[in-house]
């Protein structure tokens, strides 16, 4: 014996003409999108809706980035980082994050491979280490 569920249904149609699948609202023959008693509601939701994508970006408060050294290099970085963790979760996203993740690690390499030679090369250690080939010694 096969058990029919006699599904309720939306009075609407669509805009193709075709009957709107869509389930009734409590106590009402329409759908939210057909319900003439929430003319209101519908229109304040999508005025909502269209204001939360105008909303500043990090890009646009960070202004206009030249990369003259590594901490303009950064905040391209934070920006683009802060910026794709605004968007919705997805493969792309995560690889772009891990990609932003590689990037900064690099640049801060870059920077302490820097201050190192700085170091090293400081007049007050010149001399002060002797070459191996000036004390005689050979490898």
């Amino acid at each position: 014996m096969s058990k029919t569920h006699l599904r309720r249904q939306c009075q609407g149609t669509t805009r193709t003409g075709n009957e709107c699948r869509m389930q009734p609202l409590k106590g009402s023959k329409w759908c939210w999108n057909h319900d003439p008693k929430v003319v209101a509601d519908r229109a304040h939701a999508r005025s909502r809706g269209g204001a939360a994508g105008k909303r500043a970006t990090p890009s646009e408060m960070a202004g206009t980035i030249s990369l003259q050294g590594p901490q303009e290099a950064l905040l391209l970085l934070e920006v683009a980082a802060n910026e794709t963790l605004a968007l919705d979760n997805s493969a792309g996203r995560n690889r772009t994050l891990v990609q932003i993740a590689l990037a900064w690690a690099r640049v801060w390499e870059a920077v302490a491979l820097e201050h190192r030679v700085r170091a090293l090369e400081s007049p007050s250690l010149v001399g002060a280490v002797p070459h191996p080939t000036t004390t005689g010694e050979r490898s």
